[in-house]
């Protein structure tokens, strides 16, 4: 219908109550006095099972509701509450959940007033539920409450009959559905023809023939397929979480790439020793972070389970992970010694503790030169000291190379670890920001943290 009809002030009455002490009687609600502090209603309990109920003078379209506070903020009032309506004080629907603020400011609030189906959400009575005050034990308080809707005859008499034929025909649903389920077809066709309500959509209907009635599933998966293809189950589709798939990308050479693909899987490393830096619990791990929740909350179909052999990578902490812009390749950089014996020693991309590839450790950086794919790793910390050596892995050669034993012996950062490290591919130049320091060492001289 078109709108034109007013929203108007809505006259009320109050129908029942919980409770209320002393001269702070309900009926104080339906004067707005903020200087007056007996012009409120006050319950005589702080128990959730406080509430008062509003009946309007005939049904109305509630839209907006509003709170009004004393001059001051005052500890009783309302910290959570729910609004509830309908047109029988004994079957009510939600209309809102809120709080108010802690002030002496007049709040309103927008109220559900339409199914979800659009049409409008007639009521007669408005309940409100007080769940918590301000102040902790105290009773709860409401100095006065506005209602605004529209009450026009015409639009709330197409309101209720609609509503009303909503009803009919779900309770019709209903049974159409409990007739079905029981096999009472001559029925169940009776009540469908008759009533002229459809328990649902074509599609479901021929679903429910092929595969519950006669059983053929070869009919059943060309129905599903006809969906898929007319996009009825998009809407569906786009609300399912996506699976990722893991493939081991190594940029090591053919024999290499050729024995991590067939060889079997090593031993996996020790658990005791592995370590998180990651705090930020998986929902489904119920806030604990420890480390047998790192491997322990996964199923062990999950794609993203951290594995010990050659399929994925194995559980870690303080490593790296990069990105080839050009060939879309991740590498997981696991300088960390909680890993270390995860590796054969011919890997060339193990941790080692002598000159020819990087030693063992954590909060270092490590990026990727999109035009070579070179991979540069910086810094870090090996267990007992920050690291400052600038190492390069060419995945061509499968070779790690030193490129600067002591940066900041020739004038560039000093050892640290917990930074961060760009590379400006045009240019061809490192920049690092950022270190871990101790309380100690935070003074002016060792703030110096930005390199190029």
């Amino acid at each position: 219908m078109a709108e034109p009809y007013e929203t108007v002030k809505l006259n009320y009455t109050i129908h029942k109550f919980s409770s209320y002490s002393a001269d702070y009687i309900p009926e104080n609600i339906s004067v707005n006095n903020p200087t007056d502090q007996l012009s409120r209603w006050f319950t005589d309990s702080n128990t959730p099972s406080q509430y008062i109920m509003l009946k309007l003078t005939s049904p109305a379209i509630v839209e907006t509701i509003m709170f009004g506070k004393y001059m001051k903020a005052h500890v009783s009032d309302l910290k959570r509450f729910k609004v509830l309506g309908g047109t029988d004080d004994r079957n009510m629907s939600e209309l809102l959940s809120a709080g108010l603020k802690n002030d002496s400011a007049p709040e309103t609030f927008h109220l559900r007033h339409r199914t979800r189906e659009g049409l409008y959400l007639p009521v007669t009575y408005i309940k409100i539920l007080p769940l918590q005050s301000w102040g902790p034990a105290y009773n709860f308080t409401i100095w006065y409450v506005e209602l605004h809707g529209k009450n026009h005859p015409e639009l709330i008499k197409y309101a209720m009959d609609t509503i009303s034929l909503r009803k009919e025909e779900e309770a019709v649903r209903i049974l159409l559905k409990h007739l079905r389920r029981r096999r009472y077809k001559d029925a169940f066709e009776a009540l469908s023809r008759e009533s002229g309500v459809r328990l649902e959509g074509p599609t479901q209907a021929k679903l429910w023939n092929a595969l519950v009635e006669n059983g053929d599933y070869e009919l059943t998966e060309k129905i599903l397929d006809d969906a898929i293809a007319a996009g009825e189950l998009d809407w569906y589709v786009s609300w399912q979480p996506y699976s990722p798939r893991w493939k081991l990308l190594s940029p090591c050479s053919a024999a290499v790439e050729e024995r991590l693909c067939w060889s079997p899987p090593p031993q996996p490393a020790r658990r005791a020793l592995m370590n998180t830096t990651n705090t930020d619990p998986r929902p489904d791990c119920n806030g604990e972070v420890t480390p047998s929740s790192v491997v322990d909350a996964y199923d062990e179909s999950d794609p993203l389970k951290p594995g010990s052999g050659g399929d994925r990578p194995g559980p870690r902490g303080g490593h790296q992970l990069v990105v080839d812009p050009d060939t879309e390749r991740s590498v997981v950089n696991t300088s960390s010694s909680s890993v270390v014996d995860a590796y054969e020693e011919s890997d060339p991309l193990k941790p080692g503790s002598g000159g020819d590839r990087p030693g063992p450790r954590g909060g270092h950086q490590l990026v990727v030169d999109p035009d070579t794919g070179n991979l540069y790793l910086f810094g870090g910390w090996n267990g007992t000291s920050d690291l400052d050596d600038l190492w390069c892995y060419e995945p061509e050669r499968a070779q790690w190379s030193l490129r600067c034993a002591h940066s900041g012996a020739v004038g560039g950062p000093a050892p640290r670890s917990c930074h961060k490290m760009a590379l400006h591919p045009g240019r061809g130049i490192l920049y690092t920001i950022g270190r871990y320091l101790d309380n100690a060492m935070r003074v002016p001289e060792n703030m110096k943290v930005c390199y190029r």
